[in-house]
């Protein structure tokens, strides 16, 4: 954010971090923790990458992973994460009751919405943001081959624009469109038929 898209001033800026020993990372293994290296899926001879392909950043701030970075590490080890929780590895204590996850719409199309987000913010506070400003809404999806002409529509609003990739619907919305609270409809318009296929309901609470 501090040097836009400046990689020499960025690099610069990224303090050397030493990588584990083999000897720390047996420990943390046998200590009952999952090990994962942003190093190694993100850098080759000491060349890191940035940003990607669209120009996203490998982060926002100092660390925490953009959306598409974060898919890229976690995606294609999806079953050794799941894998790892399910084995107990991991225990969750809070003293408030889980969340029930919001349910999914069941579509008659010839593909499932497997997951979808951002799904809530406040009055005029931008999640997900984009190096444009704007919001980005993912969406990802069993198949998308159904939905090479897709639009997303925000509040019956079109998204500035949509984006179908593998398995994965984006989105980029204009931050007027989060500046009153309510509730927001996201649906997909299937250009070839006009069919519209609801997502769910993106809520904007007051300040």
């Amino acid at each position: 954010n501090k040097f836009g898209f400046d990689d020499s001033k960025i690099k610069s800026a990224i303090k050397d971090i030493p990588d584990f020993s083999p000897e720390q990372i047996k420990l943390i293994n046998q200590n009952g923790y999952l090990f994962i290296s942003k190093k190694d899926l993100f850098c080759k001879d000491g060349v890191c990458e940035i940003f990607d392909d669209q120009k996203v950043p490998f982060t926002y701030d100092e660390h925490h992973l953009s959306y598409e970075f974060a898919s890229r590490m976690l995606l294609p080890i999806k079953s050794s994460i799941s894998q790892y929780i399910k084995g107990g590895a991991i225990s969750m204590q809070s003293s408030q009751p889980p969340k029930s996850e919001a349910k999914l719409p069941e579509l008659n199309t010839p593909f499932k919405v497997q997951d979808w987000g951002p799904r809530s913010t406040k009055a005029n506070l931008v999640p997900n943001i984009q190096p444009n400003g704007n919001m980005g809404i993912w969406i990802k999806i069993s198949n998308t081959d159904q939905l090479k002409n897709a639009t997303l529509y925000f509040d019956g609003k079109p998204a500035a624009g949509t984006y179908v990739q593998d398995k994965l619907v984006t989105a980029s919305i204009n931050p007027k469109d989060i500046s009153s609270p309510g509730r927001k409809e996201i649906t997909l318009k299937m250009l070839n038929s006009e069919k519209l296929i609801p997502i769910g309901s993106f809520t904007v609470d007051a300040k």
